[in-house]
């Protein structure tokens, strides 16, 4: 059974989109999340800057939205917002957008909300720039304005196609009937069209249709979600913003201006008001007449809002808007206390009202805030298969450390060099010869693989694995012994190859039967620093056993002159070399010590 979902319809009403925007601020504030978006009119441009802000959070983007403000000592001289509602025409477009590239325009619209003073140069600026822009507005227009030309500076659509279920709905004037745009669908030419109100901008054409503003019709948008043939029926909870239908937006105009906007307004307020009440009493109800889903109303037009407010209410001057994002900030924390349940979270009593003089820090707080709109993720990419050479080459021998001392024979104060070891290649499998395997002793050369198994496992740490090839030889007298050690083959043996510490890599070849220490592996020739340098090169004089662990690019340690240990041939550098069995070489030679 799928998750139930929150939903949030916010309706149209151009002048009181910071009411809207201060609501879904405080509910974001409040780690409110939603589900399902459903925008209609200019609820269209707040659903967008919550669920894809361009180059700022979705709290400063709705905060910034008073922006769109006249400065009031312009406003009251000359009240329309010149800022949204721009000149038609093709001359028009070029204006602006020669204007848009220009720095000090650019500067001028960042100087706004500085502080008032350069707010009102700001704005008395642009003001400028409005009546210098050309117009063709005749007889033969379709709109008074162009459409708004900002939005693809604060909205990245891209990101709305990514979102979760967003919609938007415009009516179609050729088919007669709304239509329902889904995220994944909506770009720049879908929003004109959402906000193409008649008369005041023209029709906007998408793909040979014609489209007018959804919310001149239906100014709720959520029939189409959840009604008989709506697209999202597994609903629970709706959250609705509605700043239209009141009575109390209807009075007496007080301009020509003023009388113009009433005549928009008028009949939407009817409107919304019919479609909350078709919605409650017919999409709404169950056979047995109880609600199906739970609908909460967010109060952003209270009665209990002062006169002066009423009389303000459409008024694009910079300190309503600014009033009315705090008003509707204040709303928005009193409904996510009251139904915290229901919106299934913890009321943050921290989060506290709005000043009068709030600024974006107010809003923003902390910032801490939970993710605000369900965002899809995209399927998760299966693993690559590994082929098995790579994935044992990455396979790294788990807690075996290097042997501290693979050798016990020390050189007198021989240090080896610092330099940073190559990276060991599991490839390499390099069998460290060993001197000469206790001549004295009973014990054979064959015991000794499984220690030197753990050599070969050195993991490339932060330090290379100094071996200090031993710092004393012990003077290794190898006995005058006419026969030498007859080392028996490694092979008969079976010197522990991955089974010991499990370093063993897939493309390293065990060594050969029959034979003492074969390396069959790349030699450390070519690592990523200079070839480790030759074992032989650093002790012409005497020829120790030099036990070559991996990944250590330690010189061989010259042991001491007075002493000649026996000289076997290490394992060449340059190309795997089969060591001969060690022969104990007969000269200056007494009794040797265990090594």
């Amino acid at each position: 059974m799928s998750k139930s979902k929150t939903a949030l319809v916010i309706g149209g009403g151009a002048p009181n989109m910071p009411l809207m925007a201060g609501a879904l601020a405080a509910m974001i504030r409040q780690n409110v999340e939603f589900d399902v978006i459903s925008t209609s009119g200019a609820g269209a441009l707040i659903g967008l800057l919550y669920a894809a802000p361009k180059a700022a959070s979705p709290l400063e983007a709705l905060a910034n939205i008073v922006q769109m403000g006249v400065a009031d000592p312009i406003y009251n001289a000359f009240p329309v917002n010149y800022k949204i509602f721009n000149k038609p025409g093709v001359l028009a477009d070029l204006f602006r957008q020669q204007l848009n590239t220009s720095p000090y325009a650019q500067l001028v619209e960042q100087l706004h909300a500085i502080s008032p003073g350069l707010r009102l140069w700001s704005d008395w600026q642009q003001f400028l720039w409005a009546i210098a822009t050309p117009s063709d507005l005749g007889a033969e227009s379709l709109g008074l304005c162009a459409h708004v030309p900002f939005v693809e500076e604060v909205v990245d659509f891209s990101k709305v196609r990514d979102a979760g279920d967003f919609y938007l709905n415009a009516y179609n004037l050729d088919k007669h009937e709304m239509a329902l745009w889904h995220g994944r669908d909506v770009d720049l030419q879908h929003f004109r069209a959402a906000l193409s109100f008649p008369f005041l901008y023209p029709p906007t054409e998408i793909d040979g249709q014609n489209y007018i503003e959804g919310a001149a019709i239906d100014t709720l948008n959520f029939k189409a979600l959840i009604g008989d043939h709506g697209c999202e029926k597994d609903i629970e909870t709706l959250v609705v913003f509605d700043v239209l239908g009141a009575e109390q937006l209807l009075r007496a105009p007080t301009s020509l201006y003023d009388a113009w906007v009433m005549s928009i307004i008028t009949p939407l307020t009817e409107i919304a008001k019919d479609d909350l009440k078709l919605f409650e009493l017919v999409h709404n109800r169950k056979p047995d007449g109880s609600a199906k889903r739970t609908l909460l109303k967010v109060p952003l037009l209270s009665k209990n809002l002062p006169p002066e407010r009423w009389a303000q209410m459409f008024e694009w001057s910079y300190s309503n808007l600014h009033t009315l994002f705090r008003i509707g900030f204040d709303v928005g924390l009193l409904f996510c206390g009251e139904h915290a349940k229901r919106l299934g979270i913890e009321f943050d009593p921290t989060v506290q009202p709005l000043p009068e003089d709030w600024t974006t820090a107010d809003v923003v707080g902390n910032g801490a805030t939970a993710k605000p709109f369900a965002t899809k993720k995209p399927a998760a990419k299966a693993p690559t298969p590994v082929a098995p050479a790579k994935a044992a080459a990455k396979a790294q021998p788990a807690a075996v450390k290097p042997v501290a001392k693979p050798v016990t024979a020390k050189p007198p104060a021989t240090k080896t060099a610092a330099a940073k070891p190559a990276p060991v290649k599991a490839a390499a499998k390099p069998v460290a010869a060993q001197p000469a395997a206790k001549p004295a002793a009973a014990q054979s050369v064959a015991a000794k693989p499984a220690a030197t198994a753990k050599a070969t496992a050195v993991k490339p740490a932060a330090k290379p694995p100094v071996v200090k090839a031993t710092a004393k030889p012990v003077a290794v007298k190898p006995a005058a012994v006419t026969k030498p050690v007859a080392a028996k083959p490694v092979a008969a043996a079976k010197p522990a190859p991955a089974t010991a510490a499990k370093p063993v890599v897939a493309t390293a070849k065990p060594a050969v039967a029959a034979k003492p220490v074969v390396a069959k592996a790349k030699p450390v020739a070519k690592p990523a620093a200079k070839p480790a340098a030759k074992p032989a090169a650093a002790a012409k004089s005497a020829k120790p056993v030099a036990a070559k662990p991996a990944a250590a690019k330690s010189a061989a340690s010259k042991p001491a002159a007075p002493t000649q240990p026996v000289a076997a041939k290490p394992v060449a550098a340059a190309a795997p070399v089969v060591a001969p069995p060690v022969a104990a070489s007969p000269s200056k030679t007494t009794d040797a010590e265990p090594v």
